[in-house]
């Protein structure tokens, strides 16, 4: 999967900038009495926001039980054995719940970015017709939102978006979603690396923890600049 350039935001700092550019539309909304766009705000701040952290979280959770599943040496070879493998088949639901949530929020994430764009500036679109491709074509339509529709537009089609889209299907049609959880011993004979991934599905690529983790960074990037621009036509 090619990665989308962060224009601007440094990798770790795209969160805080989403944040801030949700606060100011929110105070922006607030002024101009359009409060019923806050709702899908808030939910598309949820969704991309935190989420995806909470995800992370259990993740980083998971792989610690890995690494606990190997530091009982001292038990005898039964008992090791029966808590390796509980803690590894543990591990292994947590890092799968928390993987595809992560990818479904990320998915959702786009149609909430339309329903907000869509109340904020009462383009009159269905709520049940609300998704981010028929805004897209709303927004083409009025010349003073060409501005707003590119962005989106490139949200849209961003491998990045793509690639939560080609999952989320996945999960919806087939619910699987092939991944792993894997803890390999370093080179330094002491410590345990932890690798979680989502394997290989129709033409995607596998993507591990930190790919997921910089995918949701372009996606927080590109929300937020659309957010910037619903701010000017407010």
């Amino acid at each position: 999967m090619n990665s989308h350039t962060l224009d601007g935001h440094e990798r770790g700092e795209a969160r805080e900038a989403l944040a801030l550019a949700t606060d100011k539309l929110r105070g922006v909304l607030d002024a101009s009495g359009v409060n019923s766009a806050k709702g899908p705000l808030n939910a598309s701040w949820w969704s991309l926001g935190q989420a995806p952290d909470t995800g992370y979280s259990f993740m980083d959770a998971a792989g610690e039980q890995m690494r606990a599943a190997g530091g009982e040496l001292d038990l005898d070879p039964p008992r090791a054995a029966a808590l390796g493998y509980q803690l590894t088949t543990i591990s292994m639901y947590q890092s799968r719940f928390a993987r595809e949530s992560v990818l479904r929020y990320l998915h959702a994430s786009g149609d909430l970015l339309a329903m907000t764009v869509n109340t904020a500036l009462s383009l009159g679109v269905p709520e049940r017709s609300c998704y981010l491709n028929v805004v897209i074509r709303e927004a083409d339509g009025e010349p003073r939102l060409g501005a707003l529709a590119a962005i989106l537009r490139e949200l849209a089609e961003s491998p990045e978006f793509k690639y939560a889209a080609d999952a989320t299907n996945r999960m919806k049609h087939r619910n699987y979603l092939p991944g792993s959880i894997k803890a390999t011993l370093n080179d330094d004979g002491a410590s345990v690396r932890v690798d979680h991934r989502t394997l290989a599905f129709d033409e995607q690529l596998p993507l591990s923890l930190e790919g997921l983790r910089h995918l949701t960074d372009v996606l927080r990037a590109l929300a937020t600049s659309a957010l910037m621009e619903l701010t000017k036509l407010i």
